[in-house]
């Protein structure tokens, strides 16, 4: 499926949307990850369906959300940001590295929020690591924040998500 999006090859979509319902995941999620790179409306749309269907595996989740971001983020961020408080905490896990991985300043005020609800450890975790792939001076600043406050597992969480940040103007 990928090779045929590489091609330009007009069956690509046709393959692919079998293979995003196939019995294997890595099959989907490879899938999700091609449909992305293929871009354009019917690629949106395609993972907004897939989306909404859900899928029993979060990695495959986590692909259409990475994918959805990058080719709309605008319409992407709040209905991603949705999964955020999922009751299946690996979905919201997904839902967060998928928005800190997009960069997007709109993305900051949404998994602050969450982070700042009483989450669990692991998922604070990733929610800390999130804000730290945002690279952005307001997600340094608030990981510092967090740094300094009492709850030294948020502080440790902190201190590797700052590890994560990409761009040296951030410091």
């Amino acid at each position: 499926g990928f090779a045929l999006v590489q091609l330009s090859d007009s069956r690509a979509l046709d393959v692919l949307v079998d293979l995003l319902a196939d019995t294997e995941k890595t099959a989907r999620a490879g899938a999700a990850r091609a449909i992305a790179h293929a871009g354009g409306p019917a690629s949106e749309l395609l993972l907004r369906l897939k989306i909404h269907l859900g899928d029993s595996s979060p990695e495959v989740m986590g692909e259409c959300f990475s994918g959805f971001l990058r080719i709309n983020p605008k319409l992407a961020i709040p209905r991603v940001a949705q999964f955020l408080g999922h009751q299946s905490e690996d979905l919201g896990c997904e839902a967060a590295l998928a928005l800190g991985e997009s960069r997007s300043q709109k993305a900051f005020p949404l998994l602050k929020k969450q982070a700042q609800r009483k989450n669990g450890r692991d998922y604070e975790g990733v929610l800390l690591t999130a804000i730290g792939l945002l690279s952005l001076p307001e997600a340094v600043d608030y990981l510092l924040s967090v740094v300094a406050s009492p709850d030294e597992g948020a502080a440790g969480g902190a201190i590797r998500a700052l590890s994560h940040c990409r761009a040296p103007q951030a410091f």
